[in-house]
């Protein structure tokens, strides 16, 4: 095949390049270098050849680490640390033959493997990229590093009766390395293809992005962020990269999830959800935080963002058949793949998956988390689902949705409520009505607020007029409490039908501002108007859920709503 140089030195000029601080040639690298290149040139497979690669990663008391030579082909990538001159061992230490005796602070082995596992802790690879390490003492003959068979490194171990041998090829020798610690490590045998290679190294090039100096946020600076007493389920989880959580409402799905974007903040991410309203909030509180690295989607428009050509997808398209959207996603994400400078995203956030559970979600996360496309394996994801509130959930077939995704990763169910007590209550009453028969809801609902008035208080108005007066009595009172901010007026979607309906003639009135993705994070003298569903995944302390008093209430509608408040829930049943 070839190499693919990315340090550019001249073969013929390494003894006044490779030097010594003293100026004189540094003979075990330049030795090295000339036979890794040849060997890796004349190789089977394409390799990507670094040396003297410096990255600003701390290790131990160092700022950054130097790596000697660096070698990536489809099986992997190789770190290759060079003792030159005459190197001995004993009882494990290893030291140089010159004028005596000069014990090596640390096994080069250990420097090795220090580097890699520097790389792999701070995720500078895509997930999916083996990482190998191996020594060279080309002036050394050395036939063990250990007279016990399963301690000795050997294997791993360049020396001079290789580098002297005309039989021997150092491309076949790193690909041996790579090949014994994928099996060690139970790697299995995927490989990558040129493209993906070109992806899993691009990190290592000359014009990397700053953005990956990584960094990761500590558990007290979180934790103040959000202004929360703790984290612990966060604090337990976040060692897993493959995370599927399942929880009712109250039980804190969306602050976890803004607790792995801030723990993350200098890695390149994505938010999805379904609703417009929720990204909306997630990108006014990370933009708050001086967060730059996570983008944040409804899922149509990122979907469509990626889409192009002949593989364009728009929203109609969303409306058919579920199988005929995933195979539409799955033409899109590929072909986004094969894209000039695609890069895989370090870590994607699904909130609310019961919404697009069968929209292609999990091709998306396949796709684009990994380098080799096996991001369900190997990439870095957190999922967060409530079957409950997903609309038609049986149909749909969401549990079989969420368990194809839950295979490949930590499943967690959430099963307390973070709230204050009285949404206990109101989540009871929510459950209660989904899972009972239509004709019962009006009699649940009416149970509920005489048994607790304080959680659930309910009211029926006679006319249009009745109803305006009424809600203008909240709003002065919101108004006069300076609390405007804590009220959303949410609406069934029965109020919306019809050419001047209900719900229209509400959002012409001054003092109520319907809400949209622009203006959901802005404050405002006015009380918030939206729908039921429209505000699903956010929450406030008073919910006032608008009713039509002439239709049966949609359980699933009422379920979401009364989910959504911290304190109480006003229902007001109006009369068109």
């Amino acid at each position: 095949m070839a190499i693919i140089s990315h340090d550019y030195k001249d073969l013929d000029m390494l003894e006044s390049i490779i030097v010594k601080n003293d100026g004189t040639p540094l003979h075990g690298e330049i030795d090295m270098y000339r036979r890794i290149y040849n060997d890796c040139q004349k190789s089977n497979l394409l390799w990507h050849f670094w040396h003297d690669l410096r990255l600003p990663l701390s290790i131990n008391s160092q700022s950054e680490i130097q790596i000697d030579f660096l070698l990536a082909c489809a099986y992997g990538i190789l770190i290759v640390e060079v003792k030159g001159g005459q190197v001995g061992i004993e009882d494990g230490k290893f030291y140089f033959i010159m004028d005596g005796e000069h014990y090596m602070n640390r096994s080069p082995f250990t420097q090795a493997d220090d580097y890699k596992f520097a790389i792999i802790n701070n995720n500078i690879l895509p997930s999916g990229v083996f990482v190998a390490t191996a020594c060279a003492f080309p002036h050394t003959n050395m036939p063990s590093t250990n007279s016990a068979s399963i301690l000795d490194l050997k294997y791993k171990l360049w020396t001079e009766a290789e580098q002297l041998s005309s039989k021997c090829s150092f491309a076949e020798f790193a690909l041996d390395v790579i090949y014994k610690e994928r099996q060690m490590k139970n790697w299995g045998d995927i490989f990558m293809s040129d493209k993906e290679l070109s992806i899993a190294v691009f990190p290592f090039s000359q014009n990397r992005p700053t953005s990956w100096n990584y960094s990761e946020e500590n558990y007290a600076t979180i934790v103040n962020w959000l202004e929360v007493q703790n984290l612990e389920v966060f604090r337990a989880i976040q060692q897993n990269k493959r995370i599927i959580m399942e929880g009712g409402p109250g039980t804190g799905k969306t602050t976890i999830a803004k607790a792995f974007i801030r723990k993350y903040k200098n890695l390149k991410g994505v938010y999805l959800c379904w609703n417009n309203l929720l990204a909306s909030k997630i990108k006014h509180d990370i933009d708050i935080a001086n967060i730059k690295n996570c983008q944040v989607d409804q899922y149509i428009s990122f979907i469509s963002k990626l889409s192009t050509g002949k593989d364009t997808i728009n929203f109609e398209d969303f409306q058919g058949s579920p199988n005929s959207v995933r195979t539409k996603i799955n033409e899109v994400v590929k072909a986004y793949r094969k894209r000039e400078g695609f890069y895989p995203f370090d870590f994607i956030i699904v909130d609310e998956a019961q919404d697009i559970f069968d929209k292609g979600i999990k091709e998306v996360i396949n796709t684009l988390t990994s380098v080799d496309s096996r991001g369900l394996s190997n990439g870095r994801y957190l999922v967060f689902y409530d079957t409950e509130q997903g609309y038609r959930n049986d149909d749909r077939q969401l549990k079989v949705f969420a368990n194809e995704i839950s295979d490949f990763g930590a499943h967690y169910i959430l099963n307390e409520n973070k709230r204050v007590p009285s949404n206990k209550c109101l989540v009871h009453c929510a459950n209660k009505i989904l899972h009972a028969e239509s004709y019962e809801v009006r009699s649940i609902i009416d149970d509920f607020s005489l048994s607790d008035p304080s959680c659930i208080k309910v009211i029926r108005c006679a006319t249009y007029r009745e109803g305006i007066r009424l809600l203008k009595n909240i709003y002065s009172r919101a108004k006069s409490n300076k609390s405007i901010d804590d009220y959303v007026l949410l609406s069934s979607s029965t109020l919306r039908y019809g050419i001047d309906s209900f719900y229209d003639r509400l959002a012409d009135i001054e003092w109520i501002k319907e809400l949209t993705p622009r203006n959901l994070p802005l404050q405002s003298e006015n009380i918030s108007l939206t729908t039921i569903l429209s505000y699903k995944g956010l929450e406030n302390k008073h919910i006032i859920l608008l009713l039509d008093n002439d239709k049966v209430s949609d359980k699933y509608e009422l379920y979401i709503g009364m989910s959504r408040a911290i304190l109480d829930v006003e229902i007001i049943y109006l009369k068109k």
